[in-house]
Order: structure tokens, then C-alpha cells, then sequence
């Protein structure tokens, strides 16, 4: 199922007498924990369900953006329960291998907390940083003459269809309300530095370290795996 994720437990539930025994059932939402428990609430007991999210998305939609290396080096995160069959797990795994994606395993909480900082978090920010240069600032007409490849590439995101995203921000509310609350702490750390007659210049380099060396973690090689914590 590759539909907005309200609309993927309406289709599991419509779905669920159409299911033969071993057939076998995933889904692409970015929000796992009331799919899966949608899945396994209504799926018969001997499908062979469980919940996917390929991390290759773009901003873009339409069969015109299509490719067919979309998945490659791309994570794919499953996320099984106590209820997952081995088949199932087994089946999914090969399924995402097959199409050049490297598997992460988490349970649906935990990708769900993951998925409000690392995705739902940046496309609400970057939503809010254009907001804030519309009304405060300048029109896009003024913002896209000079803008250059830093806000470009940093609100990329804020050009997706509004309709998903207010579903996924809906169905993760509890998880990103928590993110958001920990990155506004940090914005008034930011503030309080630049609020003075005199910023302190060797805290401000040290607070863009540590942005800088937590950035360039993110270019490290990473073979999938198990994803820690709850």
C-alpha cells in the first residue's frame, strides 16, 4: 500500500477479506504505529504482514519523477512486532534488498520517533523558515532572485504536496510536538547568544561545531541494522 497513511489503515480494513493465507501484505507510510496495529488488528492471522518505510522520498510527486534506481542506497526501515511471522520479516527483507535498498529494523514506536526528528521535524522547519521570509521579509518573486543554494537546498522539502503532510504531522503529532519542543530550546540558546551588545563569538563557534560535526556524521557509511532504543 502506497497511499497517505489515514488512507493505508482505511484500505487495510477494506482489504482484509480479500487476503488469502500467506499472502503477503506491506505498506510505505512514514508513520508505522497505528498501521501496523491497523494491519494486525484487522489482517486475518495467517497473512504474512508487516510495515515498511523506504527512507527515498522527494518533495516531488507524479509517475513523470519516477526512476528506476529510486530505492538504491536508500534504508528501508521494517518494523516488526511479537506478531511479525519470520516469513513475513523474511519476504520484506528480500523484496527492499532486491530493489537496492539496505534494511534498518525498528518497532513501529521506535521508527516513529526517529521519523519526527529525522523527516517530520526538517519539513516543518523548513515549512516555517519560508513563512517566515514571506511575511517578515520579502515575496518569493524578491526571495528567488537572489536566493542561492543554502535556502534553496535547506526548503526543498516545503515544496511537497500539503495534503500528506498534514496527515503524517497529524498521525505523529505526540512524537514531533516533542522534537519541536527540543529545537525551540535550542533556537532561544541561539537567540540568547546573538541577543547582547557583544555576542560571545567563542560560543557561537562552538555551537556551529558542534552543528558542523553532527552534520558530518551524517556522511559516514552506514550498512543498516538494528535501531536502538524505544
Amino acid at each position: 500500500l502506497a497511499i497517505p497513511p489515514r488512507q493505508i489503515r482505511e484500505r487495510l480494513r477494506d482489504l482484509a477479506p480479500l487476503v488469502t493465507p500467506g499472502m503477503f501484505v506491506t505498506d510505505v507510510g512514514s508513520v508505522k504505529s497505528a498501521i501496523v496495529a491497523q494491519g494486525e488488528r484487522c489482517l486475518p492471522e495467517t497473512a504474512l504482514f508487516v510495515g515498511s518505510h523506504p527512507m527515498a522520498g522527494s518533495e516531488k510527486t507524479g509517475v513523470e519523477y519516477s526512476r528506476s534506481d529510486f530505492y538504491e542506497s536508500s534504508a528501508t526501515i521494517l518494523t516488526p512486532t511479537d506478531k511479525t511471522p519470520l516469513e513475513a520479516l523474511t519476504l520484506a527483507s528480500r523484496f527492499w534488498q532486491a530493489l537496492g535498498s539496505r534494511l534498518i529494523i525498528a518497532s513501529p514506536g521506535r521508527h516513529d520517533q526517529l521519523l519526527a526528528g529525522i523527516s517530520h521535524l526538517p519539513h516543518l522547519t523548513a515549512s516555517a523558515l519560508m513563512q517566515t521570509l514571506v511575511r517578515h521579509l520579502a515575496s518569493p518573486t524578491e526571495l528567488g532572485a537572489v536566493a542561492g543554494g543554502g535556502l534553496r537546498d535547506t526548503t526543498r522539502i516545503a515544496a511537497a504536496d500539503p495534503d500528506l503532510w498534514k496527515q503524517i504531522f497529524t498521525e505523529n503529532a505526540p512524537n514531533l510536538v516533542q522534537c519541536l519542543d527540543q529545537y525551540i530550546t535550542i533556537l532561544q540558546e541561539w537567540r540568547e547568544m546573538l541577543d547582547k551588545s557583544t555576542p560571545d563569538t567563542k560560543k557561537l563557534g562552538e555551537t556551529c561545531d558542534e552543528g558542523r560535526q553532527a552534520r558530518l556524521g551524517l556522511n559516514e557509511p552506514h550498512d543498516g541494522g538494528q535501531a536502538s532504543g524505544e
